[in-house]
């Protein structure tokens, strides 16, 4: 499991490198709560293709808190699109899916999310992503409409 969070940061660092234009990395820290709390932590690539669009990729860990205390990778793939800003503070709407798994697949969601992004400096920008409008299934392989914001996701990123 650790090899294979180790490779897909490795490749994606490779490829943000590869890349030409502006490039960001970073890592965020979520929470999200689909019938139990659980904590994730991932770093992120991202590429900007010009000013309103951008697509980026985060993989990382997480884990259940309360009885179970189970541990589980995470992939966030997501596109990002710009609907308004003022240059300082922007709000996006992330079309995004996040995928957890250990030995078996656990919570799987897909769907938008508003996205609040403030730039700081030309070079640092931090992004709260609350909510989820979307589809959603759990461990029992549900699959059901999920609209809510108790879903948390906090990104702190470094334009390269």
């Amino acid at each position: 499991m650790k090899r294979i969070i180790a490779t897909l940061i490795v490749l994606m660092i490779g490829l943000s490198v590869m890349a030409r234009g502006s490039n960001l990395i970073g890592g965020s820290v979520g929470i999200v709560h689909p019938y139990k709390m659980a904590v994730t932590i991932a770093p992120h690539v991202l590429r900007e293709f010009d000013n309103r669009w951008a697509v980026g990729i985060g993989a990382g860990f997480g884990f259940v808190c309360g009885g179970d205390e189970e541990k589980f990778a995470v992939i966030e793939p997501y596109g990002r699109f710009d609907i308004w800003n003022n240059g300082f503070v922007f709000f996006d709407v992330k079309a995004k899916a996040c995928f957890g798994f250990n030995e078996k697949p656990l919570v799987s969601q897909i769907g938008f999310c508003p996205s609040l992004r403030f730039c700081l400096g030309n070079r640092w920008e931090i992004s709260a992503d609350v909510g989820l409008l979307g589809a959603a299934s759990t461990i029992r392989k549900e699959w059901a409409f999920k609209l809510t914001g108790g879903d948390l996701n906090l990104l702190l990123a470094y334009r390269l």
